[in-house]
């Protein structure tokens, strides 16, 4: 049983929007959904890729095709928060198999500037398509176009690409958790132990059996047998015991 069964994705709660990351609280009839979603991306910064000279000359520019992810310098990114109703799923799930990567890439970018270099502002963009975006690459909403040089470039501030990353479902419970999730096995109240066979290597019990000649020939147990009477009547004699040979 998939924990998809019972728990809808990210993706299936804003569909066709660019989810980054999520975390889940998981509650005995319910769970609320903590969601990284753009539920407008407005893809208005090109992309600038390939440079050739330094500092901000490249050969190629998609077109409005990233948008730039808001981030509170207090509060940091924006989050949907909603409550979730289980689905009708049957079976039981280990709370460790409830994992989910997004398909998005979080780009995080540094400032720069023409004339003073490396600035200390940082922002993240997503590229429509959601791929991640190269360390030899930027982003900016203007652009301009060298026909001497057949190059591209940005304005005069623009953002350098320094880092990639793909967000994640965290889960947690909170209460009592639901009946499906990690049920705990009850052990049985009255094990039948004896339909387990013994111990393997354990040898059977053995008895000593002493035998005697009766008056009428015959053999009688429980008795000491006289190394007399056995010899007489042609018993064998091994490790201290007599055996009757046929």
């Amino acid at each position: 049983m998939s924990w998809v069964d019972y728990i809808h994705t990210p993706e299936e709660l804003y569909p066709g929007k660019p989810v980054l990351s999520a975390t889940y609280t998981l509650k005995e009839t319910s769970y609320d959904a903590t969601v990284h979603v753009i539920l407008e991306p407005n893809y208005y910064f090109s992309e600038f890729t390939t440079r050739i000279f330094e500092p901000y000359y490249y050969l190629y520019k998609s077109d409005l095709s990233a948008h730039p992810v808001f981030e509170s310098e207090e509060f940091g990114y924006t989050y949907q928060e909603t409550n979730q109703d289980y689905k009708a799923g049957t079976g039981s799930v280990a709370e460790t198999s409830i994992t989910w990567t997004s398909s998005i890439y979080l780009i995080v970018t540094q400032e720069q500037n023409f004339f003073y270099g490396p600035l200390s502002n940082f922002k993240s963009f997503i590229k429509s398509d959601g791929t991640e975006g190269s360390t030899n690459s930027a982003f900016d909403n203007e652009a301009y176009y060298n026909i001497f040089f057949e190059t591209h470039r940005p304005g005069v501030t623009w953002f350098k690409v320094v880092s990639n990353s793909l967000g994640s479902l965290s889960v947690s419970t909170e209460g009592t958790k639901p009946s499906w999730l990690d049920p705990v096995a009850i052990p049985d109240p009255d094990p039948e132990e004896d339909d387990e066979p013994p111990p393997p290597g354990d040898p059977p019990q053995l008895y000593d059996v002493h035998l005697m000649q009766t008056s009428d020939t015959g053999l009688q147990l429980n008795d000491v047998v006289t190394f007399s009477n056995g010899s007489a009547q042609g018993w064998t004699l091994a490790g201290g015991k007599f055996y009757v040979i046929h």
